[in-house]
């Protein structure tokens, strides 16, 4: 939607990508807290299977955004976020062998509690990203007086 687009659009929609971002983060941290009260029995084989699928495709969406991952901000916004997806794939793999290991959901939730983390660190690196690059347009744009 933003390839090709005016600078503003470029900017909103890396903007909006760190807001998906920060929801998310907020989502899985109510989750994990609902989690961690109620009670909850994660099933390893949907873990692994479900996030080796979701690994295949953020890998490959990585791949594909390799050399724009320096570029312009919406692009930058998308790689930091299938970055950020990828972490969380590992990490499900790695709760879903320790739950099968140890037949507990402790291992989950102390993932997920990771997991929440790396997604709001994302957030932030994309919000970072936005301010900087809508700071540069304002100083590209800036007229001296005088």
């Amino acid at each position: 939607l933003a390839i090709g687009a005016a600078e503003s659009r470029k900017l909103r929609a890396a903007r909006f990508a760190g807001r998906v971002q920060l929801a998310l983060a907020v989502l899985a941290m109510l989750e994990l807290a609902r989690r961690a009260v109620m009670g909850s029995t994660p099933e390893p084989p949907t873990m692994v299977v479900v996030s080796l699928a979701a690994l295949a495709v953020n890998v490959w969406c990585l791949v594909l955004l390799r050399r724009h991952r320096h570029g312009e901000v919406h692009l930058e916004a998308a790689w930091i976020f299938s970055a950020t997806d990828v972490q969380a794939n590992l990490g499900v793999l790695l709760a879903g062998a320790l739950v099968a290991a140890f037949d507990s959901a402790i291992p989950d939730l102390v993932v997920g509690l990771i997991v929440c983390g790396l997604v709001l660190r994302g957030a932030i690196r994309i919000g970072r990203r936005v301010r900087a690059a809508e700071l540069a347009a304002g100083a590209a744009t800036y007229v001296r007086p005088g």
